[in-house]
């Protein structure tokens, strides 16, 4: 599993500050085999109480990407809360599939769109710029 982690002007994303976040994600995601990719993004929001938020999105084999997000008072909360929740996501969605009589996941849009021919361009013949009538398209 590629773990990236990216950061605002605000929070410093030193590498043994990235090695933390991390051992964290991989401690919660560690045993997904469906995981490929996690992207954490942390920021800190301004607002009557200075927060940190951590977004965090998973990319699933064969799927489409999912995303949890978490606001709290420090990093460590915010980065744990997310891990949890995305955790939770995952759980949720991999039951879902068992449940569904042990059935792989659809395939994510960009596999389905390999499959799919492209239609044709029709040329409007108003070259003064007014759009056709739609239903003269059909």
């Amino acid at each position: 599993m590629k773990i990236q982690v990216h950061t605002d002007t605000k929070i410093q994303g030193h590498e043994k500050f990235v090695a933390v976040v991390e051992a964290a994600i991989t401690k919660s995601l560690g045993h997904f085999n469906h995981v490929t990719h996690v992207e954490v993004h942390l920021s800190q929001e301004n607002g009557v109480a200075p927060s940190k938020l951590c977004i965090m999105e998973a990319s699933i084999e064969g799927q489409q990407s999912t995303t949890v997000k978490c606001e709290a008072a420090n990093l460590d909360e915010a980065i744990s809360g997310a891990a949890d929740n995305l955790q939770r996501t995952l759980k949720t969605m991999l039951e879902r599939w068992e449940n569904e009589g042990g059935a792989t996941p659809t395939p994510a849009p960009d596999a389905v769109a390999k499959d799919i021919k492209p239609r044709p361009v029709r040329r409007w013949e108003n070259e003064g710029g007014a759009m056709p009538d739609p239903d003269a398209l059909a």
